[in-house]
């Protein structure tokens, strides 16, 4: 069983790579994407991890994790992670912002219970970030007014998908994902588990070993 460390503290990335067929998609089209990128830079192909993420808040002292979902951005028990974890239903990772102090970590917590929580999922964003995925990503066009458009926030801007609230939660503290349209794959990068393109440093440590624990139930550790 794994069970987050009670020590988990705000602002932490929660990168989530779930086993439903919707979470299955992200990751077959996040990986057109990166195999592109890596056949660009002449490394050999790697497959991204996950497919979601949110971020670690407290409200009245109970640990929640902030996430865009079809419902909008709400606040998640940490326990539900914990059962679905139980069932096989998906994996998490926990990354930390490198260089954040205490303050900065508990600032982007309440910067996305007051600014994010409660707003609308980021449905329009998907056409724009699919073809990012599936074909080009118009922010490497040599085309001014198609780099432009790839530069410009896609879909609705009072609106979040997972990361993006991750990102905003962030932007007035650390650039973190250091881009407009971040993704799942985004936070791999800046973790330095999967390449990316100059002009990207390694902002996330993975932390997940100090986070979530393995428990014992009935004489089995899990």
């Amino acid at each position: 069983m794994k069970r987050f460390s009670p020590y988990l503290r705000e602002g932490l990335n929660v990168h989530v790579r779930s086993n439903s067929r919707l979470g299955r998609m992200i990751r077959w089209a996040l990986n057109k994407w990166l195999k592109r990128i890596c056949e660009t830079l002449g490394v050999p192909v790697v497959e991204v991890w996950g497919n979601h993420d949110g971020i670690t808040v407290k409200v009245n002292s109970k640990m929640f994790v902030g996430e865009a979902t079809p419902r909008g951005s709400i606040l998640t028990p940490v326990e539900e992670y914990e059962r679905l974890m139980d069932l096989g239903k998906c994996e998490v990772k926990i990354y930390e912002v490198i260089g954040a102090s205490p303050a900065d970590e508990k600032n982007a917590a309440m910067y996305w219970i007051l600014n994010v929580k409660g707003r609308p999922y980021n449905w329009m964003a998907y056409p724009r970030l699919l073809w990012k995925s599936m074909f080009f990503d118009l922010s490497y066009s040599k085309i001014e007014w198609l780099k432009k458009i790839g530069d410009k926030v896609a879909g609705w801007e009072w609106a979040d998908w997972c990361t993006e609230g991750f990102q905003n939660a962030w932007m007035f503290i650390k650039n973190v994902l250091q881009t407009g349209n971040p993704t799942p794959l985004t936070v791999e990068q800046i973790a330095g588990e999967v390449p990316r393109r100059a002009g990207k440093v390694t902002m996330l440590r993975d932390v997940t070993d100090i986070f979530i624990v393995s428990t014992i139930k009935k004489g089995v550790i899990a």
